[in-house]
């Protein structure tokens, strides 16, 4: 099954433009378009082991469409909660599985209503912090990545902090040197998927925040450099203007997180 060992590439023009040797992780070729699918299959790995038949999780897109999809290749029921804007935005692909749907006014109901079902029901709570699981997928980007750079500089995109709190336990389990930039823009228009609430174990490294004009731009850079990503992907990119002095002569990799033709009103506007 073709999840992990994603390719990592050059972005030469970009690299050249803040003296760099910038790499990409292209997450966004996994099998669902997103790193998601590596969290989704440590939980349906320990949801069979510790014999759960259900999970829950919130999510309006990359996580709630992977965990469905594993779920539903393994007979297993798949809890979706979520918030009203996104399941208006994005029903048709979170509906391909065939996940049970609830919808929810906002994120943070989604997830009282999840912990609510856990209590009364043999249900496996997959949610973001709450949920190891899902950190332990994350750390296998780091080591990918180490496989085949030495990287000084890692950057991703921040919403509820599984990824960077996996890549921030690869980074102390091989290299504590590498330097770890997180994203956010919790703002955003064009990059629903990162205007949530963050859960990071601990401060490490920066965190940084981008806006929607910087999201276009850089979503529009990756795109005349072959990857077509959605903008909260191209947020890895759009963060490297605040922090161009500290990119000068180093190696650093950028984090595609996810593929862009998922959201397509969203790449659209972004482009235009």
């Amino acid at each position: 099954m073709k999840v992990g060992n994603t390719p990592l590439v050059k972005l030469d023009s970009i690299g050249t433009q803040y003296k760099c040797d910038l790499w990409a992780k292209l997450e966004y070729l996994n099998l669902t378009g997103s790193h998601k699918d590596r969290e989704s299959i440590m939980v349906v790995e320990e949801m069979k082991l510790r014999g759960f038949k259900e999970c829950a999780i919130a999510s309006s897109g990359n996580a709630g469409l992977s965990l469905s999809y594993f779920c539903w290749l393994e007979h297993l029921r798949c809890h979706l909660f979520i918030p009203t804007n996104g399941y208006n935005r994005s029903q048709t692909l979170l509906s391909i599985f065939s996940p049970v749907v609830h919808k929810a006014s906002s994120y943070r109901e989604a997830t009282k209503l999840l912990r609510n079902l856990v209590a009364k029901k043999h249900v496996y709570n997959a949610n973001a912090g709450e949920c190891k699981a899902r950190i332990k997928g994350d750390e296998k980007i780091l080591d990918e990545i180490m496989a085949e750079i030495s990287p000084t500089v890692v950057v991703c995109p921040i919403n509820n902090g599984t990824l960077f709190n996996g890549l921030r336990r690869g980074i102390k389990n091989s290299d504590p040197s590498i330097f770890l930039v997180g994203v956010k823009a919790p703002a955003t228009k064009l990059a629903h998927s990162l205007s949530g609430f963050y859960n990071l174990e601990k401060t490490y490294g920066w965190i940084l925040e981008v806006d929607d004009q910087q999201i276009a731009d850089a979503t529009r850079q990756l795109a005349y450099e072959g990857h077509i990503v959605e903008p909260a992907s191209a947020t890895t990119v759009a963060v490297l203007p605040l922090i161009q002095e500290t990119l000068e002569n180093r190696t650093v990799c950028v984090v595609l997180t996810g593929y862009g033709l998922k959201y397509p009103s969203e790449l659209a506007e972004a482009l235009k």
